[in-house]
């Protein structure tokens, strides 16, 4: 069917106005995201660190893992696999460094990251990496539901770890005073 011309385009600059607002109100609301999060686990009584390592990961996750659910439907499970890893690697790389570097060249002291737990969740994270595609390679670049269920598990059995440590056996201080 061929295109009327007729139809009226915005114009591209309204393209990059729409997106250049749409970062605007991303920024906004996640720093509203990170707020509400601080004081829904002073109120719980839950650390932040348990809160930022399942509530905000998987909430800042859930686009990333819409489009690759669409993408695999579609058949492009390369697609989906890659968008997982090219989001954590952009998140770390960028996501962090980004809004670090702007912090230090306005403010011109550096940044400090506590490193409770740092290690250990790295250490995870790259353990569970290794374990993801080793499994992908031995199978042959396939997945089943059972294998999909298998990362679920794993998934849930992070997040308890992470609770039953940071709640139970290090408890962590908040850093925000409740209201």
């Amino acid at each position: 069917m061929p295109l009327d011309t007729d139809i009226s385009c915005p114009l591209p600059f309204s393209y990059w106005f729409t997106f250049a607002f749409s970062i605007v109100w991303i920024g906004i609301l996640a720093w509203y995201m990170v707020e509400w999060a601080s004081h829904v686990s002073c109120v719980m009584r839950i650390p932040e660190i348990v809160i930022g390592l399942t509530i905000l990961a998987a909430g800042t996750s859930l686009p990333d893992t819409l489009s690759s659910v669409i993408v695999a439907r579609k058949g492009l499970g390369d697609m989906a696999v890659a968008n997982a890893i090219g989001s954590n690697v952009f998140n770390v790389l960028f996501g962090l460094g980004m809004p670090w570097t702007i912090w230090i060249l306005y403010s011109g002291q550096p940044i400090y990251t506590p490193v409770t737990g740092l290690q250990e969740n790295a250490f995870t994270m790259l353990a569970v990496g290794i374990f993801y595609m080793s499994t992908f390679a031995i199978r042959g670049f396939h997945s089943t539901k059972r294998l999909g269920y298998a990362f679920i598990g794993i998934y849930f059995a992070y997040v308890l770890m992470i609770f039953i440590r940071y709640t139970a056996i290090e408890k962590q201080p908040q850093s925000v005073n409740c209201v």
